[in-house]
Formats: structure tokens, sequence, C-alpha cells
């Protein structure tokens, strides 16, 4: 997949408003807590939507190579990953499946 042509000239346009915000840009990511508090003020609320056709993406991906794993077989990053995370038992690891793709979340 093609992240430019799924994501469309609509979602550059997006981030220029969001990032056009003069100082309220620096506030979502400097000061998320008070953002988060303002979200319409701040830019977050604009921040998530703009965010949600990449969120998207790449659960699409995830549960598209989840269904396609191969044991003995990787044919990327991805395919570690869940690998990675298919043989963590420690529940503290960021490789567990309870911590497994948080960093793709960022809604509070």
């Amino acid at each position: 997949m093609n992240l430019a042509s799924n994501l469309g000239i609509p979602y550059f346009r997006m981030v220029h408003a969001v990032m056009g915000a003069k100082g309220k840009s620096l506030l979502i990511f400097f000061y998320p807590k008070i953002a988060k508090m303002f979200p319409n003020w701040s830019g977050w609320n604009n921040l998530l939507k703009l965010l949600e056709p990449r969120q998207k993406l790449f659960h699409e991906t995830i549960e598209e190579h989840k269904q396609t794993l191969q044991e003995g077989y990787t044919r990327d990053f991805i395919d570690a990953y869940l690998k990675e995370v298919q043989n963590t038992t420690d529940p503290t690891s960021g490789f567990h499946e309870s911590n497994a793709g948080e960093e793709f979340n960022i809604k509070s």
C-alpha cells in the first residue's frame, strides 16, 4: 500500500492546518495533557482526525500480516514484531500482547 495514495491531498491540507496553528501546535507536542484538557482550542481534536487514516492503515496492515503470518518465514519488520509478541511472556515487556501496538495509539 502506498501511504500517499491512500491518504490523498486532503490529508496533507489537514496537516498544514494543524501545524499552521502557530503556538497551539507546540502545545500539543510539548504539553499534551493541557492540549487534551482544551481539545478544540488546542487543535487536539484536529490532530486525532488527522491521524485517523494513518491509524486505520496501520491496523489494516497489521491485521493482514496476522492472517498471513508463516512460521519459519519473516517477510518484514511487522512479521518479526508479531512473532516477538507471540513469544513474549513477560507482562512488563513492550512486546507482551497486552502492551503490543500501544505505540500506534495516541488517543487519551
